[in-house]
């Protein structure tokens, strides 16, 4: 596999992880929270708009740890 088609997978799983934690459907523990809180329209938006958030800084500092760029657990190098 190489790095271009990592990445596209990577983020197809960010996406999924986005579609499955603020599913209406309460299929994960994530989406059960969420929609318990009972938020008014624009609350849930913003409050999904934090979920993307969070899962897009998370996948991408995961993406720079593994080239070199950022540490991950304290740790800076490149993994191959």
């Amino acid at each position: 596999m190489n790095v271009n088609k990592f990445v596209k997978i990577w983020k197809k799983h960010a996406e999924s992880l986005y579609a499955d934690y603020t599913g209406e459907d309460g299929a994960t523990a994530v989406s059960k929270l969420l929609y318990k809180l009972n938020l008014n329209a624009d609350e849930l938006t913003v409050a999904k708009k934090l979920i993307e958030t969070i899962l897009i800084d998370t996948h991408y500092s995961f993406l720079l740890g593994l080239d070199g760029s950022a540490n991950i657990g304290g740790i800076q190098q490149d993994y191959r």
